[in-house]
């Protein structure tokens, strides 16, 4: 179930009309991402010359699958 309280701690006692320009990212993305960033290397995805370029390439064609599903 979606806890908003947990999802958006940031929002406790405050309101937040600017959606349009600077949406609030949730907890849980923000977690997912901090593991993402600290547990891999990822370098220009437009160059074969190291492990960490290949590593993201490999992850953009991975997003880019997920959304084309």
């Amino acid at each position: 179930m979606f806890d908003l309280s947990s999802e958006f701690p940031q929002l406790k006692n405050q309101l937040y009309f600017d959606h349009s320009g600077a949406t609030i990212p949730s907890k849980s993305l923000l977690d997912n991402w901090n593991k993402e960033v600290t547990e891999s290397l990822y370098g220009n995805p437009h160059s074969a010359n190291s492990p960490a370029s290949a590593a993201a390439t490999v992850r953009i064609n991975e997003i880019r699958s997920r959304i084309k599903r």
